[in-house]
């Protein structure tokens, strides 16, 4: 059975319709129909055609669905191995995040006992100075008297040391103190 001019215009209107995929599937459609026109000896189609022309829709459709089913599947694994690795980093990321803040802290401590030590070491410093001046005074005040009076205390006026002598130097015969 022969098909008319109108009949091919419908199915031609109703694949367009179909055809989601924009002019990729108007080629597609073209290159078909070429395909058709060149088997039949350039004749017009027959219902016949249009029924293959159906079939092989329907097999393209479901080969279409298959595909995006597999497409589906496949993005949905490489989304579940995302979320999965963001995880897995974001939970790396907070366990980095706490070591640092540890070791901040821990340093924080360090640098707060050293600064006590510091400070502690200072004053104790500033003591052993005053007690190496005072002891400093003390023997200076024994040689002073050892010096003037041959006891350890020196009072004015008990001079038992020759002092133009003690002071004179060694060439002259003296000790060589100023």
């Amino acid at each position: 059975m022969e098909s008319t001019a109108e009949d091919v215009q419908k199915e031609i209107a109703k694949c367009m319709d179909m055809a989601k995929d924009g002019i990729h599937a108007i080629n597609s459609l073209f290159d078909a129909l070429d395909f058709v026109l060149s088997i039949n000896d350039e004749r017009p189609f027959s219902n016949e055609m249009f029924m293959n022309i159906q079939e092989a829709h329907q097999m393209f459709k479901s080969k279409r669905e298959i595909y995006d089913e597999y497409l589906m599947h496949i993005t949905k694994m490489v989304e579940e191995k995302l979320n999965c690795t963001t995880e897995s980093l974001e939970k790396q990321l907070q366990e980095e995040q706490k070591a640092r803040q540890y070791a901040v802290n821990l340093m924080a401590d360090q640098i707060r006992s050293l600064q006590h030590s510091c400070s502690r070491r200072k004053r104790e410093l500033k003591n052993e100075r005053c007690i190496i001046l005072r002891t400093i005074k003390v023997f200076d005040k024994i040689r002073c008297g050892m010096l003037w009076a041959c006891k350890e205390n020196a009072s004015g006026g008990k001079c038992k040391a020759n002092w133009s002598k003690v002071c004179c130097p060694k060439a002259l015969g003296g000790s060589g103190h100023p």
